[in-house]
């Protein structure tokens, strides 16, 4: 395992109180998401991320855990900053664990970054219908309206396009 999926493993480690799987896509999302959830939050990662078939995905990170197919398992004494994951693991909570929730939160968030430029509610509710229509209308503006609460986004969800 190489050094920066060995951070990562770590991080999720401490966010889940044990070693994560990726044997099935379900497992496999639920990384990819939290992995993008974390560099927005500033949990540096160095992984880089395109949109793909279930929101923002990279390539990297597939790539680095591939090979692994058992359990994520940290070796050595990574340091990560717990401050952070603790309160990453607060503002997301039992979401964590669901791979739907997580590529909702994530696409919202691609989409307004890297897309739109911005987080205004109606094209970001619009473009998400375009984009990912097996979420209602409902579901997405909920989304948007927890996102938005969030201050470690703030960056995001209230820069003006130019800004991004």
């Amino acid at each position: 395992m190489n050094e920066r999926l060995n951070r990562l493993a770590s991080e999720l480690h401490y966010l889940h109180g044990a070693s994560v799987r990726v044997g099935t896509f379900d497992e496999r999302k639920k990384i990819q998401k939290t992995a993008f959830l974390m560099g927005l939050f500033s949990i540096q990662n160095d992984y880089t991320f395109r949109w793909y078939h279930a929101g923002p995905f990279s390539f990297e990170l597939n790539s680095d855990y591939f090979p692994e197919f058992g359990p994520l398992t940290p070796s050595g004494n990574v340091p990560i900053d717990k401050e952070k994951l603790v309160q990453f693991k607060k503002v997301f909570g039992a979401s964590l664990d669901d791979s739907e929730q997580l590529e909702l939160y994530a696409s919202v968030l691609y989409i307004a970054k890297v897309e739109l430029g911005c987080f205004d509610k109606v094209p970001l509710i619009d473009r998400m219908q375009l984009r990912k229509p097996k979420f209602t209308s409902e579901q997405v503006t909920d989304a948007v309206n927890f996102l938005l609460k969030i201050p470690e986004f703030d960056s995001i969800t209230r820069a003006e396009p130019a800004m991004l």
